[in-house]
């Protein structure tokens, strides 16, 4: 196993020792897990993938929209998809 290092400031160390029965490198490597779990996660799911996860009725639905409702619908998801793709790499 690996052994990383890592800065808190001074007053989450002593946070932090006041409570040694939490196993603080467990707490972390499952923070560390879960995020990582989330962005390759998020990463993956693309507008398109999401698209066909979609029940055949809601695609119908979607197919019988006027053509300018379903521009905007097109804009709307990419631009959520560019939000998510911008929250998983962290940036704001």
């Amino acid at each position: 196993m690996t052994n990383v290092t890592f800065s808190v400031d001074d007053e989450l160390n002593k946070r932090m020792k006041s409570h040694p029965e939490i196993k603080w490198s467990e707490v972390c490597r499952q923070a560390i897990l879960k995020y990582l779990e989330q962005h390759e996660y998020s990463a993956k799911m693309s507008t398109d993938e999401l698209r066909s996860r979609l029940s055949p009725r809601t695609k119908q639905l979607i197919k019988s929209l006027p053509l300018k409702d379903a521009s905007k619908l097109a804009r709307n998801s990419r631009e959520a998809d560019r939000k998510r793709v911008q929250k998983s790499n962290g940036d704001s």
